[in-house]
């Protein structure tokens, strides 16, 4: 039986967005108050990172983009920034299918990225979920793996 993969539609639709707001920045800067946020799977085969800084984080790393960072290309699959570590320059490069979360809290705007479920069967497109999809969901330690649709909800981080 065929079905609407919703998750990984939402996903695209959310790595089309984070690719935007990429763009924007590296033609214009970061505007106001906002810097970016980007929590990413290091063990995504795609994700090219210094050897060391792997080592340091083997599951997830959480970058900043706010006051020092150069070289940012937006890519169609995937984004490089040169930031420092330990005051040494560095690339990296992180494909969108690699992002775990992205957040704005300038603009007090976030996104959670969902993972695919091993039951779900067809994109919308008839596209198989590709394989290259986080393992997790969320800010935790990597190790759990998404089992249930859950809802993106983006409460947390308006305004009240």
């Amino acid at each position: 039986m065929n079905k609407i993969n919703y998750v990984e539609l939402l996903n695209r639709a959310m790595q089309h967005l984070i690719a935007s707001a990429l763009r924007h920045v590296a033609e214009h800067g970061l505007p106001g108050e906002s810097y970016f946020v980007i929590n990413f799977s290091t063990d995504h085969p795609e994700v090219e990172l210094a050897e060391h800084l792997r080592k340091q984080h083997p599951k997830q790393m959480t970058i900043i983009l706010q006051y020092w960072y150069k070289d940012l290309e937006v890519g169609e699959n995937g984004f490089r920034v040169t930031l420092s570590f330990q005051d040494i320059p560095q690339s990296v490069f992180v494909p969108y299918h690699a992002i775990i979360s992205f957040l704005d809290p300038g603009a007090k705007f976030g996104l959670q990225c969902q993972v695919a479920t091993e039951d779900s069967e067809i994109a919308a497109d008839g596209d198989s979920p590709p394989d290259s999809m986080p393992k997790s969901a969320g800010g935790g330690n990597g190790d759990d793996a998404g089992e249930s649709a859950e809802i993106v909800s983006l409460d947390n981080f308006r305004k009240n």
